[in-house]
């Protein structure tokens, strides 16, 4: 028999759940604010509450949702310049909430893609995950062979299963919401997670992305992109050389460890200049957390710049139609 969880996440319950959070907010803007026209500070207080509390509502359904869901709410937070600000405050906090699966969990998803039991394959597996994303989580390791340190990012067991009903379910509501309100245009949103999300969900294609960019920015040796282990490397499944470092927006680092904040600048624009000019690719989350800096002994300019994630990649040409 299936456990209350499993029930309440089911893809029936799961549009119902989302058609219910966007009803809720419809109705809140259409009787609360959308006869308020004029820019009076009694009317745009009103507009403003409007949208925290609708946000609040998008919030929860993203948190009980997770997955695809909580992958949009992401997006939605970081559109500073495309929705109102309400919406970034309290969406933002998604980047730090995504849910996490229990250590059982996955396990049994490394079992299932490797074919062999845990303990053969690892000789230490810290418990607590390095960091909790919207499709995937990822460890700090031991290989049990080579003794060599890695990191190990695992897909959540229901992502993938999740996935095409919760595409569905936002297509038929953003197409519901827009007929109703001409003026909401985030279809886009939707059109755009549909196609990059089977991308996502496959780890293979994010090592061969690794490589790739590895190869394209392979003359500047302060950049580092962690090697792919292949043997064990699947669609649910990334394993990876460790690199440690500080996310890029922890200032208290750069300036304890003194590191020379123009020319970490000048290196960002380097990486990302040469693969929208030169190469045509380009790496399509740079997030802080997505990008590491690590001290190398030395002067202020001796550091590495760690780039993550590769999941998502496109080309130039697709990247200046986008903006």
């Amino acid at each position: 028999m299936a456990s209350c969880r499993d029930v309440r996440n089911i893809g029936l319950f799961r549009f119902g759940r989302a058609a219910l959070a966007v009803g809720r907010i419809s109705v809140d803007y259409k009787y609360s604010v959308s006869h308020l026209t004029d820019n009076s500070e009694e009317t745009l207080e009103a507009w403003s509450k409007c949208h925290k509390r609708s946000a609040a509502k998008l919030l929860d359904l993203c948190c009980k949702n997770g997955g695809v869901f909580i992958k949009v709410g992401q997006h939605i937070a970081a559109l500073e310049y495309l929705v109102p600000q309400e919406y970034v405050d309290v969406l933002s906090v998604l980047h730090n909430r995504a849910p996490r699966s229990n250590l059982g969990d996955i396990k049994k998803i490394i079992r299932e893609e490797c074919g062999r039991n845990f303990d053969e394959i690892f000789q230490d597996f810290e418990s607590e995950p390095l960091g909790a994303a919207s499709l995937a989580q990822v460890y700090k390791a031991k290989l049990l062979e080579t003794g060599e340190t890695v990191a190990v990012k695992v897909q959540h067991p229901n992502v993938r299963k999740h996935s095409l009903v919760d595409m569905a379910t936002m297509d038929i509501l953003f197409h519901a919401v827009s007929t109703v309100f001409p003026d909401f245009n985030f279809k886009w949103l939707a059109n755009e997670t549909r196609r990059n999300l089977p991308l996502e969900l496959d780890f293979v294609n994010e090592g061969k992305n690794a490589e790739s960019m590895a190869q394209i920015l392979s003359d500047y040796p302060w950049l580092k992109i962690p090697r792919i282990c292949w043997p064990l490397t699947s669609t649910r499944l990334l394993v990876m050389e460790y690199k440690s470092g500080e996310v890029i927006s922890n200032r208290d680092y750069m300036v304890k460890n003194k590191i020379d904040l123009v020319e970490l600048v000048s290196r960002i624009e380097k990486i990302y200049s040469e693969m929208i000019f030169i190469s045509g690719t380009v790496h399509c989350d740079p997030h802080p957390g997505n990008i590491l800096i690590n001290k190398t002994p030395g002067g202020s300019h001796n550091f590495d710049v760690i780039l993550l994630d590769h999941g998502l990649f496109t080309v130039s040409s697709s990247f200046f139609e986008s903006i």
